[in-house]
């Protein structure tokens, strides 16, 4: 995933935090909650022989937050008793494998003046915690994916927007397409850019070329040239073994270019739905109705 650095931490930060006992390191529990583990692509990473590779979840849930072991091993332990699915409250001790920390329930701190990009984030924070609460109800991988879907829209504004889940092969299959009703026809019909799709399951990583390097025969496809993009955003969406999907936006002609906020966001979302599709519990879409294309924006 790419890096962002470019807004203070206090934006994403706000709220309740696990607090590591042994050098007081902060771990904030965003609205889309955490994972707790030694795998790479675990939100709270730990290198500790007694954590397993996805060890436990700390996810708001209502007006609190509860912790919940993810099958572990040596267990998950609040004030000294081993759970499996317990709620939270302010000084909390808790333990994963022989990891220890403090829960605290903080307020998020009195904000000053604050510029348009934290304004943005904060405001999608809110959208965040309703899609996090949403995807914690659906039943289906469709409804995820449209609660996801909706979230990119109003978010990030694109022209057309793709949803694709992967097969046995990681190759992608698109599940889900959204395009903007005023799109030209020509546009709205133009043939999926797979370049991007590829390029983030195989990478893993974000995918947001400058409309210059777009605009360049070197390093783009064919159909991203003829579909006459502006701007694309893919990322992808991770599980624990391998790819399991990935989100393209795209923007036409002349309208300004996805920023970093935007890769941010669109991170967000897919590491909410990847965990979502991770459980297992939802019905999946059938393989025949993928490659079939949705609703409008």
């Amino acid at each position: 995933m790419a890096v962002i650095e470019e807004f203070p931490m206090e934006v994403v930060s706000a709220g309740p935090a696990l607090v590591r006992e042994t050098d007081g390191q902060i771990f904030p529990v965003p609205p889309w909650g955490l994972v707790v583990g030694r795998a790479d692509w675990c939100t709270l990473r730990l290198e500790d022989g007694t954590i397993s590779r996805a060890h436990a979840q700390v996810v708001p849930q209502g007006d609190g937050v509860v912790i919940r072991d993810a099958g572990s091993t040596n267990g998950t332990y609040l004030n000294g008793r081993r759970v499996g699915s317990a709620p939270l409250k302010d000084g909390d001790h808790v333990r994963v494998g022989s990891v220890c920390f403090r829960y605290r329930a903080k307020p998020a701190p009195a904000a000053a003046e604050t510029s348009a990009p934290d304004r943005r984030l904060t405001h999608a924070l809110e959208a965040l915690r309703t899609l996090s609460a949403g995807l914690a109800g659906a039943e289906e991988e469709r409804t995820a994916f449209r609660l996801v879907s909706d979230f990119i829209v109003a978010e990030l504004d694109p022209d057309r927007l793709f949803v694709a889940r992967t097969n046995a092969e990681e190759e992608p299959k698109v599940a889900v397409v959204r395009t903007r009703p005023d799109l030209d026809r020509k546009l709205a019909l133009a043939p999926v850019p797979r370049t991007p799709l590829r390029r983030v399951l195989k990478s893993r990583q974000s995918f947001c070329p400058s409309a210059q390097k777009l605009s360049e025969p070197e390093g783009t496809s064919i159909s991203m040239r003829a579909a006459s993009l502006g701007s694309v955003l893919a990322v992808p969406l991770v599980g624990r073994e391998r790819a399991l999907g990935a989100i393209q936006a795209e923007r036409f002609g002349e309208r300004p270019p996805f920023d970093e906020v935007d890769v941010l966001l669109a991170e967000v979302a897919a590491n909410a739905l990847a965990g979502a599709l991770g459980t297992g519990r939802l019905v999946a879409v059938p393989p025949e109705e993928l490659e079939v294309a949705g609703p409008a924006l």
